[in-house]
């Protein structure tokens, strides 16, 4: 397993598993999964080029309504992962890329998740996401808050 992109999962690590239908909901525009993916609480938080930092469950859900609307792929690589029994922590990079000024442009973040088990499965409670080069971040955080 080198990349998560979207694809469903056949292994039987249910925390994986939240990990994967991250990226199919992502990748697929699914906000309803994406719903089901985050912990719905007000302590969830996301650091994100799309709006800063993002505290709780309704707000995170409506910045993906935001980047939903327009086209963005990503997949996840080069990650590491460490778990316990009730916490997961994944970190890595993803690459995709996401349409601009009536352009195709290559997208390069460094993300971390952090997943919590309780009673319905693994859930995800926090994200940080960083782009490096200026430019690109600029032209994201436009492309995706129009």
């Amino acid at each position: 397993m080198n990349v998560i992109n979207g694809s469903k999962y056949e292994g039987k690590d249910a925390a994986m598993a939240a990990v994967f239908d991250f990226y199919i909901a992502f990748n697929n525009q699914d906000i309803d999964l994406m719903e089901k993916v985050w912990k719905n609480s007000e302590q969830v938080r996301m650091y994100n080029p799309i709006g800063g930092s993002i505290d709780g469950y309704e707000a995170i859900i409506e910045s993906y309504r935001r980047i939903f609307r327009k086209k963005v792929f990503v997949e996840f690589y080069d990650f590491r992962v460490f778990s316990s029994k009730e916490q997961f922590l994944i970190f890595g990079k993803e690459r995709g890329s996401f349409d601009y000024d009536g352009h195709r442009h290559k997208l390069m973040i460094r993300t971390t998740r952090i997943f919590q088990k309780d009673d319905d499965g693994w859930k995800l409670v926090h994200h940080h996401g960083s782009i490096d080069d200026p430019e690109l971040l600029r032209m994201y955080m436009e492309a995706t808050r129009a």
